[in-house]
């Protein structure tokens, strides 16, 4: 029951990122106002988590118990969790998956998440491209999309 409701909890919070995603991508130019708090990044990484335990892949977690960050939670949770998506779709059919997430404490006002895969991974000689907006003369696989330019339109604002 205890599982049930956390699991409940965690999916209204991604449908409410959903919509907010959805309404980002509509209007492209106006990205979500950054409405940064402190809150606990190892609760929202292991929750997020939690939406993909039924795959067929292993999660690897490197988190220490409790980690506050100054930080806006939908938009760092939607990075996240497309991240982990892109992660297990990169896993060919048949094999088993493993994703590895880790969070280091890096100076006291910064972090490093990693997310880690044994996927297929993106060719060394794309790897520059996959977000520039018009990828339509090479061959990025279609998991790299408008959502990583969005994503790196965040983590650029954040750095700014």
């Amino acid at each position: 029951k205890t599982r049930f409701m956390r699991m409940s909890a965690v999916i209204m919070e991604q449908i409410d990122t959903m919509a907010n995603t959805a309404s980002a991508f509509s209007d492209f130019a106006k990205l979500p106002k950054v409405n940064p708090a402190r809150f606990d990044v190892v609760d929202m990484l292991r929750n997020l988590v939690l939406l993909f335990q039924d795959l067929s892949v292993e999660f690897v977690q490197e988190l220490p118990e409790r980690l506050e960050i100054f930080s806006d939670r939908a938009l760092l949770g939607r990075v996240i969790m497309n991240l982990i998506k892109n992660s297990c779709q990169s896993i060919p059919d048949g094999e088993q998956g493993r994703i590895t997430i880790s969070l280091v404490q890096k100076e006291i006002d910064s972090v490093e998440i990693s997310i880690v895969d044994n996927g297929v991974g993106i060719e060394a000689s794309l790897i520059n491209k996959i977000f520039e907006p018009n990828k339509n003369e090479i061959k990025i696989p279609d998991t790299v999309s408008t959502m990583h330019i969005i994503m790196f339109a965040i983590i650029s604002g954040y750095a700014a």
